[in-house]
C-alpha cells in the first residue's frame, strides 16, 4: 500500500494524471483507496452464468470492491477489464452476461480487454479473445457497445440510495451478507476500516465519502480496533443499527425493519437491481442474471411518473404505474440476458393507462419451409459445424425464405421467434432491417411489420471464432424452429 500504490498515485497527482488500474486479488479492497479511478480486473473466466462464482468466492466481490472504494473515497468513475482471457469461445451472449454481472454491481467504466494488431501464429493465444476486427461479430459490436455506453452514462454523476454497509476485512473482502443482499434487491457498499476511521456520525448515520449509511452488517473477521469498536457503538446510540448475528431471513427482516425496501419484487432471487439519484430523478438499473424470464409486479419506494428505458436501442417510454399505500406499483418482464432502467419523476404523477408489458404469446405460424443459403454447403436449416466442410468455419451464412399470411394473422403477428441460433443472427423481414440479437432467447418484435400475402425473412447469422482457432465445433446456424407469435398483455 505505502511503497507501491501510494507511490504511483502521489507520483500521478503530482503531475495531474488520474491513476487507475486493479489490484492483484478481487478481495483486495484496502488500496483501492489509492486510486483515483479505483478498478478490478475479471480474466480467465472466473466469473460465468449459470454457476455459483456469481454469488460465492473471492472473485464474486470484485466489481463491488471497486465500486464501493468509488462511494468511500468520492471518485467519479470506477473501473473494470470484465472480458480478459475469456476465450476465442467468448460469445457476445457470455459477454452480454458478464458485462451486466459488473453494471448491476456499480461499474460505471470499462476497459473491456483487447484490440489484437494480428492473430496470425501464436499472437492468436495471448489473453484472448481479441474483441476487435479480428473477430467475425466485430461488425455487430456495436449491439455490445452501445449498451455498455449508455449505462455507464447513466450510472455516472449520480448517487447511489444504499443506506447499508458491510463490514469487512480490507484484505479479504467477505461475500456471505453481499450474497443475501444482491439477491434480495438490497442496495450496499463495502466498509473496511479506513472507511470507518473516516466517517462521522450524523442523525443516526454513518457518513463517509458519498455513503450514508444507517445499518452496518458485520461479515467476515474485520480486524477492528477498541476505537472503531467505539464508534460503531457510538452509531448505535445515535440510531444507526449494527447487524453482527444473522442469517438470512434475520438479515433481510432486520434491514427491511430500518430502512423499509427501494424495490420489492418476492421471489425474484436472479433480479439485480442498482439504484440511484441523478437529475432530481431516481434510477433503478434492473438485470436478470438468470437464464429464465423474470416477470410480475414489484413496488417501489419512489413515487411518481414512470418510465422504462431501454439501454439496447435508447428508447424511453412512459410506463404504467399506480400509487397504493404509499409505494409505486408496476408490472415488468425481464427475458433471459436483459437489462432495463426504470426511471421516476417525483416532480409528476403516475399514469396508470400508459403503455404496460407485452410478451410473446400463441404461436400463429412456424416457418419451416423454403429455406435456402448463401452457401452451397449449408442447404437449409440446421448446425453447419456437423457437415465436413465447415466444421472449423468461422464467419456468417445468410438464411432466406418467404411466407404467406392471412390479413388477419399478419395484423396478429407481434414477435418473431428464430428459436436455436449459433451465435449472432441479423434479420431483415420484406427488405427491412428489424434488428440482430446476439443472444437467447432470439426473438424479435415485429408488431406491424408482416403483411397479408407473401413475405420475405432473412436472416444473416455469424457463429465463434471458437470454430477456426479452437476447433470446438460450436453450434452454428440458424437451428429454428423459426416462428410468428402473437402477444398478450401481463
Amino acid at each position: 500500500d505505502e511503497v507501491f500504490y501510494a507511490a504511483q498515485s502521489g507520483w500521478c497527482e503530482r503531475h495531474g494524471i488520474a491513476l487507475t488500474g486493479h489490484p492483484a486479488h478481487s478481495d483486495e479492497m484496502g488500496v483501492l483507496k489509492r486510486f483515483h479511478m479505483p478498478g478490478q480486473d475479471m480474466v480467465w473466466r472466473w466469473v460465468l452464468p449459470g454457476s455459483a462464482s456469481a454469488l460465492e468466492g473471492a472473485n464474486a466481490v470484485a466489481p463491488k470492491t471497486a465500486h464501493s472504494a468509488a462511494v468511500l473515497h468520492d471518485r467519479r468513475r470506477n473501473a473494470t477489464e470484465p472480458l480478459g482471457a475469456y476465450g476465442w469461445r467468448l460469445s457476445l451472449d457470455e459477454a452480454k452476461w458478464v458485462i451486466d454481472w459488473h453494471l448491476a454491481r456499480g461499474n460505471n467504466l470499462f476497459f473491456l480487454h483487447a484490440c489484437f494488431y494480428s492473430i496470425r501464429g501464436r499472437r492468436a493465444y495471448e489473453s484472448e479473445p481479441d474483441l476487435g476486427v479480428h473477430n467475425v461479430w466485430w461488425e455487430r459490436f456495436g449491439l455490445i457497445g452501445d449498451y455498455v455506453r449508455r449505462v455507464c452514462w447513466m450510472l455516472t454523476d449520480g448517487v447511489e440510495v444504499a443506506e447499508v454497509a458491510v463490514l469487512t476485512d480490507p484484505n479479504r473482502v467477505a461475500w456471505k451478507a453481499a450474497k443475501v443482499l444482491h439477491q434480495n434487491q438490497i442496495g450496499f457498499a463495502y466498509l473496511d476500516d479506513a472507511g470507518l476511521d473516516a466517517a462521522l456520525i450524523e442523525g443516526g448515520r454513518l457518513c463517509v465519502g458519498r455513503g450514508r449509511f444507517r445499518v452496518v452488517v458485520m461479515d467476515g473477521n474485520a480486524p477492528l480496533s477498541e476505537s472503531q469498536r467505539a464508534k460503531l457503538a457510538t452509531f448505535q446510540i445515535d440510531g444507526g443499527v449494527v447487524i453482527e448475528s444473522w442469517n438470512e431471513a434475520s438479515l433481510v427482516a432486520e434491514i427491511t425493519h430500518t430502512v423499509g425496501r427501494g424495490l420489492h419484487m418476492p421471489d425474484a432471487c436472479d433480479l439485480r437491481a442498482f439504484r440511484l439519484t441523478k437529475d432530481r430523478r431516481e434510477f433503478y438499473l434492473l438485470v436478470n442474471e438468470g437464464d429464465e424470464a423474470i416477470d410480475g409486479e414489484l413496488s417501489l419506494s419512489s413515487v411518481g411518473k414512470l418510465e422504462r428505458w431501454d439501454p439496447i436501442d435508447g428508447t424511453t417510454t412512459i410506463w404504467a404505474a399506480y400509487e397504493k399505500d404509499g409505494r409505486l406499483h408496476t408490472s415488468i418482464r425481464l427475458d433471459r440476458r436483459q437489462a432495463i432502467a426504470l426511471v421516476v419523476d417525483p416532480t409528476s404523477q403516475p399514469q396508470p393507462s400508459a403503455a404496460s408489458v407485452i410478451r410473446p404469446s400463441a404461436a400463429i405460424l412456424e416457418i419451416a419451409d423454403g429455406w435456402t443459403t448463401n452457401a452451397d454447403d449449408v442447404p437449409s436449416l440446421g448446425d453447419w459445424a456437423q457437415s465436413e466442410s465447415r466444421a472449423l468455419y468461422s464467419g456468417s451464412v445468410t438464411y432466406a425464405t418467404e411466407y404467406n399470411l392471412t390479413g388477419n394473422d399478419a395484423i396478429r403477428a407481434a414477435f418473431l421467434d428464430l428459436g436455436s441460433v449459433g451465435d449472432i443472427a441479423a434479420v431483415t423481414l420484406n427488405g427491412v432491417e428489424i434488428g440482430v440479437v446476439g443472444w437467447s432467447p432470439y426473438v424479435l418484435n415485429v408488431e406491424g411489420r408482416c403483411r397479408a400475402g407473401r413475405n420475405r425473412l432473412e436472416v444473416a447469422v455469424t457463429n465463434s471464432m471458437a470454430n477456426e482457432l479452437d476447433g470446438l465445433q460450436l453450434p452454428s446456424g440458424l437451428m429454428g424452429p423459426v416462428r410468428l407469435l402473437a402477444s398478450d398483455e401481463l
